[in-house]
């Protein structure tokens, strides 16, 4: 079979696992044990950047745990992916979501689109499943305050 592609066309990059909320359904099984204890730093990013760069990586998402928790971290890998030609998507629960912070985001000019879950259209079920009161109200409101400031959201339905 003939190859089409030398590197992978996307790559999933959990920039932390540091999380606002503990959804029943993760993957981060083991995020009680040491919750915050794994971020990347400034030089991981770039050295991560570095090499998708070199393999000829052309798309990133970017995501966590939360990736609006490490906002510093998150802001940074966007613009020094921005500047090795690599556009990014985030996937994010949008609950920590504010206008400034998204529109810091819209002017890296380098997001495609953020990617989200709302768990179920019952505020109920959600909150349930997030194992957070509130959780809806707040997903919905990141939703309303991402498409208010410019950036496109896709949603999954758990």
């Amino acid at each position: 079979m003939k190859r089409l592609f030398s590197a992978p066309t996307m790559i999933n990059l959990e920039l932390t696992e540091l999380c606002n909320v503990k959804c029943r359904h993760c993957y981060n099984f083991w995020r009680d044990e040491n919750m915050g204890s794994v971020t990347m730093d400034r030089e991981q990013v770039d050295r991560t950047v570095d090499r998708f760069h070199e393999a000829r990586v052309f798309h990133v998402g970017l995501s966590g745990g939360e990736p609006f928790a490490k906002f510093d971290i998150l802001e940074y890998a966007i613009h020094k992916f921005a500047e090795k030609g690599i556009t990014i998507n985030l996937n994010s629960s949008l609950m920590l979501a504010t206008d400034e912070l998204i529109q810091r985001l819209a002017a890296t000019g380098n997001i495609e689109h953020i990617l989200t879950s709302l768990v179920s259209c019952s505020p109920a079920v959600t909150d349930f499943a997030m194992n957070q009161a509130g959780a809806f109200d707040r997903v919905v409101a990141g939703i309303k305050t991402t498409v208010r400031n410019g950036l496109r959201v896709s949603a999954n339905m758990v």
